[in-house]
């Protein structure tokens, strides 16, 4: 359960393009724009590359007088370095002192180091930068120090434990295995050793020690303390006209699928959903067990105890290692809202002028989907209109409407009835898939959901929602309530 605070925290309780080519383009590109058109970089993070921004660039470009730039700066040299390249290979070639910069995450930490390095030099006279590392990755830490090799090896090992134990021990063992459950064991052991173990901060196995960028994303590093220092902030505040920040949080349930899903196959709800069937799995054996005629099955029951509870504190052990988790007792505690990698604090922009936060509940948006989902694309359309004073394309006709949800399904039901929720989109791109949550826990996917009435806890009224997401990456949610009585129509199936 969680709720809302004052201090933006949330309480809870457990229950590659070539160089030269992009070149080529981007001259090519400069002889066909209007004059008009304004140069706009759009500027990649930790391990992205030019495609990360083509969704909005597109977006902007329809709908106002700019010229994309879409570089790639070779993500894991040192922030100064990619500084230098986005100057000497993307901005040089341009007489305009009247740069826009958009960037995302590391590529924030980039530009500001970049206006930095230059001072009043600078072509950059616009920035917003969106979900920003300006205050490091905690992640980050925990991986240099081994605490997300050791979270990762105890959820592999809680895994092997009983499930090798009752193999070996148990002739009978495989009888009470169902397949899902056996492969919802496989599928969670290897995200352990295959993501997590490996060093996988950010969804795939990386060589930490040869990226040079890698140690300046902790917090408190030299890089970073200089960025936030008095002298630096002054002077980007008198060498860049507009300096805008955007930060987003997401639903803390599955947030460690969440951080790594650009890399796992299938959805976060996919694995969520597995987590799930292996939990449920280790209560049922540990019940069964530890009411075992045999001494020696009985007495290492405890190992599903252990399994379910690795399994029960995967979120609270991925908001600990994220650098979000404030207080924890074992079983109630709070934490600051982030984005599965950033706490909104470490996004703050130093300086900005202007902060956008689109947090949860009423936002739903990690940190990996902060470049495409169309409630930053809205705000990044308005900053470009207001804040940057970029003119429309003529012709233009705004961004398109945005994707809405509609949910139809019985308000009131009978106790003993099963009821069926239907999901459509309006002004969604094909094509939208659907999963349904029932009291804030994953159920399914498709367009519809069937269930009979679960109240929430010891409420009176059941809790449904679905998450949409289109073809473009769009993410927009519904919601919608029924309560138990007798005289409630009949549901028809």
């Amino acid at each position: 359960m969680y709720h809302n605070i004052l201090d933006q925290r949330l309480k809870l309780s457990r229950s590659a393009t070539s160089c030269c080519g992009l070149l080529a383009l981007y001259a090519l590109a400069a002889t066909s724009a209007s004059a008009q058109d304004q140069p706009v970089l759009f500027i990649h993070g930790f391990t992205g590359d030019s495609n990360a921004y083509v969704v909005a660039a597109d977006a902007m470009k329809e709908n106002f007088q700019i010229q994309p730039i879409l570089p790639t700066l070779h993500w894991g040299d040192s922030f100064s370095v990619q500084a230098q390249r986005l100057r000497n290979v993307y901005l040089s070639p341009y007489a305009s002192n009247e740069h826009v910069a958009v960037a995302h995450s590391n590529g924030a930490v980039v530009t500001r180091e970049y206006l930095r390095q230059e001072g009043a030099a600078t072509q950059i006279d616009r920035t917003l930068l969106i979900g920003g590392l300006h205050g490091g990755a905690e992640l980050v830490n925990n991986t240099l120090n081994g605490n997300l090799s050791l979270w990762a090896g105890g959820l592999a090992q809680s895994i092997y434990s009983p499930f090798n134990l009752y193999h070996n021990a148990d002739p009978n063992f495989f009888t009470y295995l169902t397949y899902p459950l056996w492969q919802a064991a496989g599928l969670i052991a290897w995200f352990a050793n295959n993501k997590a173990l490996s060093g996988a901060t950010l969804g795939f196995a990386i060589d930490f020690e040869n990226i040079d960028v890698f140690e300046e994303m902790a917090p408190g590093s030299a890089q970073l303390n200089l960025l936030r220092s008095l002298s630096v902030r002054a002077a980007e505040a008198s060498n860049v006209d507009v300096r805008v920040g955007l930060r987003t949080s997401a639903d803390p349930n599955a947030i460690v699928f969440r951080a790594m899903q650009h890399t796992l196959p299938g959805t976060a709800n996919d694995w969520e959903y597995a987590r799930r069937i292996l939990q449920y799995g280790a209560a049922a054996f540990y019940y069964y067990y530890a009411n075992h005629e045999d001494w020696y099955l009985a007495s290492n029951a405890y190992r599903w105890a252990e399994l379910w509870r690795q399994l029960e504190l995967m979120d609270i052990a991925w908001l600990y290692l994220n650098g979000s988790l404030v207080f924890w007792n074992g079983y109630y505690g709070e934490f600051v809202q982030n984005d599965a990698l950033l706490t909104i604090h470490s996004q703050r922009y130093p300086g900005g002028l202007k902060e956008i936060d689109l947090l949860f509940p009423v936002f739903d948006i990690d940190h990996v989907e902060q470049s495409t989902v169309a409630p930053v694309l809205e705000r990044m359309a308005d900053v470009f209109d207001v804040d940057f004073q970029v003119p429309e394309r003529a012709g233009s006709s705004g961004l398109p409407p945005s994707m809405t949800v509609e949910m139809l399904g019985p308000a009131v039901m009978q106790l003993e009835a099963e009821c069926t929720w239907v999901a459509t989109t309006n002004h969604g791109v094909d094509p939208v898939d659907f999963d349904w949550y029932r009291n804030g826990v994953w159920q399914q996917g498709g367009g519809w959901y069937t269930t009979p009435f679960v109240p929430t806890g010891s409420g009176t009224t059941m809790e449904i929602k679905v998450r949409a997401v289109d073809g473009t990456g769009a993410i927009v949610w519904g919601t919608a309530t029924a309560s138990e009585s007798s005289s409630a129509p009949i549901c028809l199936m």
